[in-house]
């Protein structure tokens, strides 16, 4: 039984597969017509999460306390508001790019990209394995839970460059 019900389209993440060249072609010119609003939708949202303190500065600026007190929190209401819309306009269109990706083999879904990936999941699991001993053993010995959170931001950056010097070095071969 699957929990999702989209389990059964994960092959088009890691798998290998071709599209019929007219499937192929269809998909790419929805691609080409939807490209306008994807970059529309996402300069829009951005400038939405962008904009948004704007509300809560003018709400705040009441001369009265208790008055701006009030207008604060209704300040807070609106900007929390236009960030959700903003990042509603974003998410949107950015679903719907990832699917042309995905189904176009494109971006993160390139053929080598998706062997590299397979190649790579190993180390993607032992190094993160090895990151959280590591970082319980420290904090244990060390009893310095407020300074050994370090350890995470650190991690994460050591990944990322090294997944992409792995990346590179077996996309190569």
């Amino acid at each position: 039984m699957t929990l999702i019900a989209t389990d059964k389209y994960q092959f088009l993440e890691k798998e290998d597969f071709t599209l019929d060249f007219a499937v192929e072609g269809i998909l790419q010119k929805a691609e080409e017509e939807y490209l306008p609003a994807f970059y529309k939708s996402i300069a829009a949202g951005v400038v939405l999460c962008v904009i948004s303190p704007v509300p809560l500065l003018i709400f705040s600026s009441a001369e009265d306390e208790i008055t701006a007190e009030y207008m604060s929190v209704f300040g807070v209401a609106v900007l929390l508001t236009i960030v959700a819309c903003g990042v509603f306009l974003i998410v949107r269109v950015c679903i719907l790019k990832g699917a042309y990706d995905r189904l176009l083999q494109k971006g993160d879904y390139t053929v080598s990209k998706k062997r590299a990936g397979k190649k790579l999941n190993a180390f993607s699991g032992a190094y993160w394995s090895l990151l959280t001993a590591l970082y319980l053993l420290v904090s244990f010995l060390t009893m310095r839970w407020d300074m050994t959170w370090i350890i995470w931001p650190v991690g994460a950056v050591a990944f990322a460059a090294l997944y992409a010097i792995l990346e590179s070095v077996v996309a190569d071969k």
